[in-house]
Formats: structure tokens, sequence, C-alpha cells
């Protein structure tokens, strides 16, 4: 297939990509300028990924935030929630 060498560097790029990625994202350490590139390109960050493993019922997203957000299982919507079931509680 002639086609494949053109398809090669771009294959062997994204999963070297990949690689440093996760690499990054499980560093435990947040660098402030890969922070802001992560979440410009729309993929986690490490400080994302880190609450994750503190919290295994959020951030699940292992390279993208975005599926978190559209079926809300950010941090930030179990806070929300965990307060109105609080609320909930106290006018019971």
């Amino acid at each position: 297939m002639p086609e494949a060498k053109h398809f090669a560097p771009f294959y062997f790029s994204a999963i070297v990509s990949f690689v440093f990625l996760n690499l990054y994202l499980h560093c435990g350490v947040t660098f402030r300028p890969m922070e802001w590139i992560t979440k410009y390109l729309l993929l986690n960050s490490s400080s994302w990924h880190n609450i994750h493993h503190s919290d295994t019922n959020t951030n699940f997203g292992e390279v993208s935030f975005i599926w978190d957000k559209i079926c809300g299982t950010t941090r930030e919507k179990a806070l929300e929630k965990k307060e109105q079931q609080k609320m909930a509680m106290r006018n019971s």
C-alpha cells in the first residue's frame, strides 16, 4: 500500500504523543505551561487527572475532559450535587 507511508508518521507521532501525555497526567506534578497547552487543546491536564485519582467518582477522562463536561462527571458537578443533597436534608 503506497498510501501507508503517509499514514505512518502521523500514527507514530500520535502514539508517542499519547505516551508522553499519559506520563504527564500521572506524574503528580503540574507545570503551568503544560496546563495551559492541554486545556487549549481540549486535553486533560495533570491537575485535572489528579482529581480523578483522589476522587474516583469524578474526572474519568483519560485524554480529554469533554465527556466529563457533557456527562456531568466533573468534580464541580459532584460537589454541587452533594451540596444540594445537604440542603434537601436540612429542609426536610
